[in-house]
Parts: structure tokens; sequence; C-alpha cells
């Protein structure tokens, strides 16, 4: 062995996967490229996860928080090539275990910060945390808040509320 000569080996040292199987059917593999598949034989990502079952609306995975506490949050962090999560989306409680807010999160360099929310009932926020209707939009302390529509050609329109003008 020349892999790591002091560990353990688990696995295939030619070029054949790895592969996981339970009641004489293949259920995840471990391709010789280092691609892992679960649901596929043929995984074409890093990690390449499929349902076995058909349908128009399949659970595939499930990421939780088994915390009983109320206001907690299971995530998902996205990385480019730092060790921090560069962005997250999360779902979190609403002080209930019946009811989850979406969440989506960039990283300003040091923290991630939460930018925009889908609530339970329906309702979207951006830049605040409690959207009162079906589209909350709130521009920072001071800021002025801008909505662009536009068209491919850079063709627009522009709604602008102005934090400055005395009526």
């Amino acid at each position: 062995l020349s892999l790591h000569d002091a560990l353990p080996i688990f696995g295939c040292v030619s070029n054949l996967p790895v592969i996981f199987a339970t009641n004489n059917t293949e259920r995840m593999q471990i391709t010789s490229g280092g691609n892992v598949g679960i649901g596929t034989n043929n995984p074409a990502y890093p990690l390449n996860v499929e349902s076995t079952t058909g349908g128009s609306i399949v659970d595939v995975i499930a990421i939780g928080n088994k915390s009983t506490d109320a206001n907690t949050e299971a995530r998902m962090l996205f990385t480019a090539w730092t060790a921090y999560g560069n962005g997250a989306i999360g779902v979190a409680t609403d002080g209930s275990s019946a009811h989850g807010d979406m969440k989506f999160y960039t990283h300003n360099g040091s923290t991630l910060g939460e930018k925009m929310r889908i609530t339970y009932g329906g309702n979207v926020g951006i830049g605040t945390t409690g959207p009162s209707a079906k589209l909350h939009v709130a521009g920072g302390s001071g800021n002025d808040v801008e909505f662009h529509l536009g068209d491919a050609d850079g063709d627009r329109a522009e709604l602008i509320y102005r934090n400055d003008c005395d009526f």
C-alpha cells in the first residue's frame, strides 16, 4: 500500500468504483474519479443524488436541525474558495415547530448576513427580517430604495423612493 501506509484503507486501489449495496441492489457508488452517486451509478458531479422513485414532486435531500428550542435554524452553506460560507440558505422556525421561514444569506467578508426572507405565510422581504406584505423591500438606515424594471436591452423604468424628500 502506498496511499497512506500508516492508515487503514477502505475501498479500491485500482481504477474501479467502490459500490455500496443493500438487498442485492446498488445504492451508492464512489467512482474512481472521486464522484459520489446516491441513487445513480453514473454520478456526474462531486455529489450526485437522485431519487429512485417516480412522481412529479420527490423529496430527495432532507437537511434538519433536531433542536427542540424555539427559533432554531437549519442551513446549507455555499463556498467558492474560502474556508467560510460565501452564502447560505436556511429554514428557521418562528418559535413553534409547525412553521418555517426560508432565509437567504450572503457574506460581507466577515459574517453571513440575511438578505432575503420568504415567510411561511408567503410574504417576501428584501432588507427586512419581518416582511409585512407580499413584497416588502427595505433600504438601510438613511438609504433610498430603488426599483429598476427593464428589458434585456437595458431599457428600464425606475421607481425611486428618496429618504431625503420633504413633503
